[in-house]
């Protein structure tokens, strides 16, 4: 699992996950690890579906997370998938 040595970069405040070919399961993994120290991803392209696995997950699990991300850029190609995904708040 890939992921799992990612995640021993505790300091980690930069990264680039985005045509990784890890899965959205694989790319949540890496946020929720890095969750204290992650600040800037270059390319969040993945990250809606990341943020909607997590929600349908912690469901199930029925826990919370604050990630500390600052800033990151999509491409402006993005496609949501579903309505609930392009709602604002």
């Amino acid at each position: 699992m890939p992921w799992g040595n990612f995640c021993r970069f505790r300091c980690l405040q930069e990264a680039n996950l985005f045509r990784t070919g890890l899965s959205t399961q694989g790319l949540l993994r890496i946020l929720t690890g890095l969750k204290g120290s992650l600040r800037h991803l270059s390319r969040g392209d993945f990250l809606c579906d990341v943020l909607d696995h997590l929600e349908w997950s912690s469901k199930e699990v029925g826990s919370e997370l604050t990630f500390m991300i600052e800033d990151f850029w999509a491409s402006e190609e993005y496609f949501f998938h579903t309505r609930e995904q392009a709602k604002t708040s």
